[in-house]
């Protein structure tokens, strides 16, 4: 009775025990969230559990997760008691399975360049032996003629078999020595580990299960922002858009060949109102006087809830194309945010290293017009219009943009600013000339009572060398005071429209091939006598 009484014991200590069992799970991350700021991941993982409640540990994860944000999902018929995050600064069972494995490599690899090293002695003692003892035949006498020609024949196929056998061993000793030393620089580095990241999860299961684990969180540094490109064949052609990714991710982990999405949203920031504080007035004394930077400050101070994060601003940013992730990728529109999912495996290292990913491509129709500023540029501009371009679901970022196959420059987009239409160049057209002078005979300077007043008067012609029709806007401008003494008064402007604010003057014509027009502008300006004005 007492020995059963032993074994029943004992029976309970090794069940208390298997009720407690750590199992390092073997997970994989499958899918990666890219905001504006910070990522979010997603790990699968499949494990077998007998009954009971165990500790599941998911290692080799960023050190940089928001504690709050880690969830475990599970199916399988288990509960879930607890999940927490921390970080581990000490090997664990996964990581010395994989020293212990280098270790074995780099033992097998330094006794291959022992084995190598050998055969290269040794090849190397017979190659003497025999240049010794050949000098020695040759100087023995009574050999005859044949017997010479058999141990000369004898000597130089064995010499040249060594030699080559020489060159082979010393090119896999060369590649046996680089072997270990990759191995023992991977050895060095695993034995110092850095620390990582853990989840350790508590489960428990009424009756043996299989769980299908997914394991997501979310992660600081990693990022995108937008590039585009702007491409035109010609301008009887839509333009053809192109939506690019910079991203970066500095997690620590490599993500290899994981499903990629790209969102416009940014969740490290509060969703929530801010609540704005009582700006209070008052008349200054001398102690607010000394607080003036702090009276300041609090003006501009408003309420934000207490998880919320500082948002740093976002970073503005042949011909015959191969198929890219731009073809596969699908866009969701979710509420206030955008979320681009790149349909092809994607990977990037986890050090920082920037990559391009290509989102979309669109076409679009635009209108072409030439535009011409005479006065800074002898030649007109080629102009592209596009219309209702915020369909098209662009960030504030810079694009490239080509004509013809050829780069023409930069311009930004920021859908702020730009309102419905987005007006671009395509570069300088030498074929439409321009020409700006000064008509001097309308170039006075006239002294009056009080006043002195000033004409001056200019010429713009513009020529068509162009074999079609085209549309041009031309823009010249006349001064604006600044001054209520200063009067500026038009004269002149050959059917040009006038912004008083900015004193621009704009014409919109039509020119056939080889037709030339000209424009005059002519102005005066009226100033008090004494006075100098500029320019």
């Amino acid at each position: 009775m007492r020995t059963l009484l032993v074994f029943f014991i004992l029976g309970l200590s090794s069940i208390a025990v298997r009720a407690q069992d750590t199992l390092n799970v073997k997970h994989k991350l499958v899918q990666a969230t890219v905001y504006l700021k910070n990522a979010e991941l997603i790990h699968e993982a499949s494990v077998r559990l007998p009954a009971g409640t165990h500790v599941l540990v998911f290692g080799q994860l960023p050190t940089n997760i928001f504690q709050n944000s880690v969830q475990l999902q599970m199916q399988g018929g288990a509960t879930l008691l607890s999940v927490k995050y921390e970080i581990n600064y000490l090997q664990n069972a996964i990581q010395k399975e994989s020293i212990e494995a280098l270790r074995r490599r780099l033992e097998q690899a330094e006794l291959q360049v022992a084995r190598l090293e050998a055969r290269k002695a040794s090849l190397a003692e017979e190659q003497d032996l025999l240049l010794k003892n050949k000098q020695i035949s040759g100087t023995q006498n009574g050999l005859s003629a044949e017997q010479l020609r058999q141990m000369a024949d004898f000597y130089g196929r064995r010499l040249l078999e060594i030699k080559n056998r020489l060159i082979d061993t010393e090119q896999e000793l060369k590649a046996a020595r680089e072997e270990y030393q990759k191995l023992q620089q991977q050895l060095e580095a695993q034995a110092h580990p850095k620390p990582s990241g853990e989840v350790k999860a508590v489960v428990r299961c009424q009756s043996p299960a299989t769980l299908q684990l997914k394991l997501r969180y979310l992660a600081h540094d990693a990022s995108w922002y937008p590039q585009y490109e702007l491409r035109v064949a010609d301008t009887d052609t839509p333009v053809e858009v192109s939506y690019k990714a910079m991203v970066m991710q500095r997690t620590g982990i490599d993500w290899d060949n994981i499903t990629l999405h790209l969102s416009t949203g940014n969740p490290s920031v509060s969703g929530t109102k801010p609540e704005l504080n009582p700006w209070f007035i008052d008349f200054i004394n001398t102690y607010a006087y000394q607080k003036h930077d702090e009276v300041k400050k609090s003006r501009r101070t408003y309420a934000e809830p207490d998880n919320a994060v500082e948002e740093a601003a976002l970073p503005l940013m042949a011909e015959v194309e191969p198929t890219t992730a731009a073809d596969f990728t699908e866009v969701n529109e979710s509420g206030l945010q955008v979320r681009f999912e790149i349909g092809i495996p994607v990977s990037l290292s986890g050090d920082g290293k920037e990559q391009w990913v290509d989102i979309q491509k669109h076409e679009v129709s635009a209108d072409y017009t030439y535009a011409a500023v005479p006065k800074a540029a002898p030649e007109a501009f080629l102009m592209a219009r596009i219309y209702d371009w915020a369909k098209l679901n662009l960030l504030p970022g810079t694009a490239n943009v080509y004509f013809a196959g050829n780069y023409v420059g930069t311009t930004s987009l920021d859908p702020a600013l730009t309102g419905d239409t987005l007006v671009f160049s395509l570069g300088r057209d030498a074929r439409i000339v321009c020409l700006h002078k000064e008509v001097r005979d309308f170039t006075t300077k006239r002294f009056l009572k009080n006043d002195i007043e000033e004409e001056r008067a200019y010429e713009i012609s513009i020529r068509n060398n162009r074999k079609e029709n085209i549309a041009l806007s031309i823009e010249d401008q006349i001064p604006v005071s600044k001054q209520n003494r200063i009067s500026v008064e038009a004269i002149e402007l050959s059917g040009g429209q006038l912004n008083p604010q900015t004193g621009i003057v704009r014409w919109q014509l039509k020119l056939a091939p080889g037709q030339e027009v000209k424009k005059r502008l002519h102005f005066k300006v009226k100033y008090p006598k004494g006075s100098r004005i500029q320019w």
